[in-house]
């Protein structure tokens, strides 16, 4: 009897099918080989002992019946008998403890007669049933449990060779989702009122078995059929039999933690009770001693119980849970998980050693999103029992903590699951409350809240906010933690100095706050450092958020914690606080002179440099945008407290000024002020608007001065990156506000009635931006006049007079470009050409910029003569460049939207007063110059190749490569500008054509020699080339990345590949993500083992290897983003007809061939061409006049016909 029981477990073992059915995951092998040698990581001894097996029969062997496959059990028909139970769990109204009741009373009656067979299978059939197959096992299928494996191995067979299967157990059908939750119910109740009647258990209770008996005889026959086929199951090749079995077997495990629970507390409770009955002080010796025997009687009858428990929990754990958790089936990995992780809580006794842990830590890196999750949605409870206080920290989750936690922090920051990355960031937060993380893991994980406002997420903007939410939180902790530090390391000071500027009264700061906001400061300035010398430098080049308030933002999360609400007021008198005037005296005595502990304390308080006062600022912005956020949802108590926009707005005006004062002489700090300002500008509310309230207070004199003095500095400030400087984009929402009414003198108080914007101009700022207007225009004009010299490039080439008259061309173009950008940016809301016609002397800017400038500027003697010293100022004047096109777009913009508004009644009709010729003159001057500058690029890339192939060229080819490159950019932009040009005088031709009454009209827009070749047929063919020669340089650019050779039609005479093929610059590792310099200065740390030093250089060159695509990838989407712009820009000639249709054939010669976002963008305009053309009720000139028309007519912005037209080119790259 003794060796039959001692072989049940390991003959069961040989016959269960042990695949694992794995991922190609590199969390599994290689770490499973490598940890099961770690010390910490011991098997449990219970999982070794042995148990029962059931009755043997071996000649009662039966097999299932080898038949044609039915589809379903409809084609049974009638010879199908439905699985009971499968049945009664189909009802959502069930109680699965009745039906488990009902099913335990009648094995118990039917083990008696040896008939519990039929019983075990309607639970086998059950799951099969389940998983939507249709071939049930019949009882005596079920007789030998020696043959499992071989049934379960044909019943497999023929489920695999059923032609349609449905899987109730995991359906979405919303008539069966709960069938999961009863199954498992099912089982659930089933396992617990086994233990109530005392089946779950081997023999009789009453009877007394020796030691070896009850070592031996532990498994009940009930639970050794269980265990035995759905052990099978779930190693067999199907996965839902595989999945279903798996998540039974696992749900058991969890109901025998609950179980043995209760027979823990009951055990603990008989053994007090058996303390007390053997103490020798409380009754009669054989009263204690007959009470004592029955005490100890339960208890042994509850140890059994216990030992049972654990040896089902080794079973089920070495049978199932350590195959299943590498199943190749993701959903069985995260079941696994999701089960470990309730048997850790419910009892951590157990299962919560380092031997279990070690499967979280090995998940950690599995290739399911899902898994991860659930790895992740674990650890973060069991943490938060730790930090709570619910469960010890011991020593394995020290060691799994200590093992796994850089893991942890590598993955909150680059984890491609959004679900993944917030529990983790959870997880550090209790992490840090446990003390487990140092300053350089708060750090780190302070970083990707600088990287998510730069750069996003991935996952959307609620993510974003979701997880920005949780890493306030972590800063949060992070600070008080350290002011606790600092507090308690000053403790005795300030239990014993005191200083009349500081407390709890009113007007006094206190000093606990004063030490949490310089903490912060401190913790932030070191974070925001490290990432940006961390940046990831190649996703710098992709599009971002370019958040230029980091630190703002941060404390607009910070400010909804409550640590930091209502914190605004303190924080500005913080800022405007005078620490030098400060004293402290000893609550006792008097104070000694130098008193060293008075000096340091004061230091600790006192904002240190600029960047404090920057820090600080930026505090009170994100606190004011908090409040004003429209978005932050409060309460109706916060909404009717002291801090509402009204009441705020109220107590910051006293303030503004002070803070307006002391930030004057930094550009920074002024940056950040002007920001703030902006956010009391945006009140959509007109009791709340701050102009008002100024005005309404008394104090619209200071307003006036605020605003002045940011005019002023507006015009002193001197920009040298005119396309990505913050503190002009933060002026353009400025001016957006403030000159929105600027042509419609209403007073403020007429605004109030009506339902657009408050205004918030006046006569004084009126005359301010007048007097701004007029000083730049003269400032340009004193510019275009005087004679720049050519100084300040120092070129070791040797030039003559005529190259120094091309520097001083550059010179002035550079200088000219700081008004032009201010006086185009002031020009989007104000009609700038009324200051420029009225301004004094006899040319305008324009003639002169055309005169001084543009018909001056020779770009092919700049690249020929003197190319690389003008290699290292291409830059500066690109961006000059720039600069003047576009205040050229404005300009002509103006003059037709003041063309456009003109009326043509009979009693008004004023467009007579308006001669065309005169008007556009300008206009055609500007084309030529800038048509002969576009050619001349043509012929100076020619000759820059021609010279790098030359020996005696004193130009590298890397540099020639660059300069070409540089060239390139530049001839894209005038072409880009001189189309929107044309295509605006075009737009406006079409409008007019039929009928107006301007002067001279017809004659400007026929004559050939003007503007007539441009508007009246296709632009000339000569420029049509050079734009379709513009489009191959990016096509080939493309192509050349994506390595596909293109087709060419038989008039091409170019050959990109050659310029491809030249000496390009030699590639640079960028860092990606957040690489810490470990990955730079691995040679230094690597061990000097060989075997240690070669893996680690295989994980650098796989992430050399991985930036080095990451790049390539980066460039590729350039390049075709490059590509498409510029053919939409195209497209608007196309649609006008303003090209011939070569132009559109070489287009698409190719798109099916680069294919991605530019061929479904050539596919669009397919669509939408075959629309106008076909289906559509208009003609193709009709809608693009209309189109351009409701753009030119929408606002007084008349920028905006420029802006939208790159608005649609973008929106049309980006769909």
């Amino acid at each position: 009897m003794t060796s039959v029981r001692a072989t049940r477990k390991s003959a069961r073992i040989v016959n269960r099918d042990t695949s694992i059915y794995k991922d190609s995951s590199d969390s599994e092998e290689s770490d499973i080989a490598a940890n099961k040698s770690d010390d910490e990581y011991m098997a449990p001894s219970d999982a070794s002992k042995k148990r029962s097996r059931g009755p043997r029969k071996p000649n009662k062997k039966s097999k299932t019946v080898n038949r044609a496959a039915p589809k379903s059990v409809e084609e049974l028909g009638t010879d199908f008998e439905e699985n009971l139970l499968y049945k009664a769990l189909s009802k959502p109204d069930l109680s699965t403890q009745e039906l488990a009741l009902e099913w335990i009373e009648e094995y118990i009656e039917n083990e008696e007669n040896n008939k519990d067979s039929e019983l075990i299978a309607s639970l086998v059939n059950l799951l099969l049933r389940s998983c939507g197959c249709i071939y049930l096992l019949q009882p005596h299928d079920l007789v030998n449990l020696e043959s499992a494996a071989e049934t379960i191995g044909e019943l497999t067979i023929a489920f695999e060779k059923q032609q349609y299967h449905e899987y109730p157990f995991i359906s979405n059908n919303k008539d069966l989702k709960f069938f999961r939750k009863n199954v498992c119910e099912f089982f659930e109740d089933l396992i617990y009122l086994a233990h109530e009647k005392g089946i779950l258990y081997q023999g009789n209770e009453d009877e007394e078995d020796s030691d070896e008996e009850r070592e031996t005889v532990l498994t009940s026959p009930l639970m050794n059929k269980i265990l035995t086929w759905l052990t099978s199951l779930s190693s067999c090749t199907v996965r839902p039999l595989r999945h279903i079995s798996t998540t039974i077997l696992l749900t058991i495990q969890t109901k025998l933690c609950d179980i043995v629970v209760s027979i823990t507390a009951t055990l603990e409770k008989y053994q007090r009770q058996l303390s007390n009955a053997t103490n020798k002080n409380k009754g009669n010796k054989k009263s204690r001693n007959g009470k004592a025997d029955a005490i100890s009687k339960n208890i042994n009858i509850y140890h059994n119980h216990k030992e049972t428990i654990y040896e089902y929990f080794g079973e089920i754990t070495e049978t199932t849970f350590i195959h299943r958790y590498r199943d190749v089936d993701a959903s069985i990995r995260q079941e696994c998980l999701r089960q470990l992780g309730q048997w850790m809580i419910i009892y951590p006794d157990f299962f919560f050693q380092s031997s279990y842990l070690r499967y979280f830590g090995w998940l950690l890196s599995d290739p399911s999103n899902h898994v991860r999750a659930e790895v992740t949605k674990v650890l973060l409870k069991l943490y938060k029992n730790a930090s709570n206080g619910n469960q010890n920290m011991s020593i394995g989750f020290r060691q799994f903590t200590e093992r796994f936690k850089k893991q942890l922090i590598n993955m909150s920051r680059k984890d491609s699951d959004f679900n993944v990355k917030y529990n983790l960031i959870v997880i550090c937060c209790e992490l840090l409350k446990i003390g487990f993380l140092e300053e350089n893991d708060n750090l780190q994980i302070t970083q990707l809240f600088f990287y998510i406002l730069d750069y996003g997420s991935g996952f959307g903007h609620a993510s974003d906010e979701k997880l920005k939410v949780e890493l306030s939180r972590f800063i949060n902790l992070v600070n008080l933690e350290s002011s606790k530090v600092e507090l308690e390391k000053y403790s005795i000071f300030t239990e014993n100095y005191e200083s009349p500027q500081f407390g709890n009264g009113h007007g006094k700061l206190n000093i606990n706050d004063c030490l949490k906001t310089k903490n912060l400061i401190k913790f932030l300035k070191k974070a925001y450092d490290n990432y940006l010398k961390n940046k990831p430098m190649t996703e710098s080049e992709f599009p971002k958020n370019r958040n230029f308030t980091p630190i703002a933002t941060i404390f607009k999360s910070l400010y909804r914690l409550p640590s930091y609400t209502k914190s605004w007021e303190f924080l500005v008198r913080y800022l405007l606080f005078d620490l030098s005037s400060v004293n402290f005296h000893p609550k006792l005595g008097d104070i000694e002179e130098g008193n060293v502990e008075v000096t340091e304390f004061k230091k600790l308080l006192e904002l240190s440099g600029e960047s404090d006062y920057y820090y600080l600022l930026n505090f009170i912005n994100g606190s004011i945008t908090s409040i004003f956020s429209s978005n932050f949802k409060r309460s109706k108590e916060e909404s009717e407290s002291e801090e509402n926009q009204t009441s705020v707005s109220i107590k910051l005006i006293d303030y503004l000024p002070a803070i307006q004062k002391s930030l004057s002489k930094s550009k920074d700090q002024f940056l950040i002020f002007l920001d703030l300002w902006n956010v009391l500008l945006s009140s959509s509310s007109h009791s709340d608007n701050i102009y008002m309230m100024f005005q309404n207070m008394g104090q619209l004199n200071v307003y006036n001065d605020i605003t002045s003095k940011i005019i002023g500095f507006y015009q002193s400030y001197e920009s040298i990156d005119f396309e990505n400087d913050v503190i002009f984009k933060v002026f353009d929402e400025y001016f957006n506000k403030l000159l929105l009414n600027y042509d419609n003198h209403m007073s403020p108080v007429q605004s109030i009635d009506s339902n657009t914007q408050t205004n918030i101009m006046n006569t004084d700022i009126r005359l301010k931006i007048q007097n701004l207007l007029q000083e730049l225009i003269a400032e340009l004009k004193e510019l275009f006049s005087s004679n720049r010299p050519a100084a300040e490039f120092d070129g070791h080439e040797v030039y003559d007079d005529e190259l120094e008259t091309q520097k001083a061309v550059i010179n002035t173009l550079i200088d000219a470009s700081n008004p032009l950008a201010k006086l185009g940016k002031l020009g989007n809301y104000v009609n700038i050409n009324e200051y420029i016609s009225n301004s004094s002397g006899n040319n305008s800017i324009i003639e002169l910029m055309i005169y001084k400038v543009l018909d001056k500027l020779d770009i092919e003697k700049l690249t020929g003569q003197w190319p690389n010293t003008f290699l290292q100022t291409i830059d500066r004047f690109i961006a000059s460049y720039k600069v003047s096109l576009d205040f050229i777009l404005v300009w002509n913009s103006w003059k037709l939207e003041t063309l456009i508004y003109a009326p043509a009644s009979e009693n008004n009709n004023s467009q007579n007063h308006y001669d065309i010729e005169l008007i556009f003159d300008d206009v055609i001057f500007v084309l030529k110059s800038n048509f002969k500058i576009f050619k001349s690029f043509f012929s100076s890339i020619n000759c820059i190749h021609e010279k790098s192939c030359s020996s005696s060229s004193f130009i590298s080819n890397e540099n020639a490569y660059l300069m070409i490159e540089k060239l390139n950019v530049v001839k894209t932009l005038v072409a880009a500008k001189v189309i929107d040009i044309i295509v605006s005088m075009k737009v406006f031709y079409i409008k007019f054509n039929s009928n107006n009454n301007f002067k001279n009209f017809n004659r400007f827009f026929d004559d050939i020699d003007g503007m007539g070749k441009y508007i009246i047929n296709s632009i000339p063919t000569e420029f049509q080339n050079e734009l379709l020669n513009i489009f191959l340089y990016k096509e080939s650019k493309l192509a050349n990345l994506l390595d596909i050779e293109l087709d060419r039609t038989d008039n091409e005479d170019v050959n990109f590949e050659e310029f491809y093929n030249m000496n390009k610059e030699q590639e640079h590792p960028n860092r990606s993500g957040f690489d810490s310099d470990d990955d730079d200065d691995f040679n230094a740390d690597a061990s000097d083992e060989d075997g240690e030093r070669n893996e680690k250089m295989k994980a650098k060159a796989k992430l050399d290897e991985l930036k080095k695509q990451q790049k390539k990838e980066g460039e590729i989407w350039l390049a075709e983003k490059d590509l498409c712009v510029f053919t939409v820009k195209l497209f608007t000639l196309i649609h006008l007809s303003m090209v011939n249709d070569f132009v559109l054939n070489r287009l698409t010669l190719n798109g099916e061939k680069i294919g991605g976002l530019y061929y479904k963008l050539l596919k669009q305009n397919k669509e939408h061409m075959n629309i106008l053309k076909n289906g559509g009720q208009k003609t193709s000139n009709d809608s693009v006049a209309e189109k351009d028309n409701t753009v030119m007519t929408a606002s007084t912005n008349v920028s905006e016909i420029d802006l939208d037209l790159d608005i649609d080119e973008e929106s049309q790259v980006v769909s």
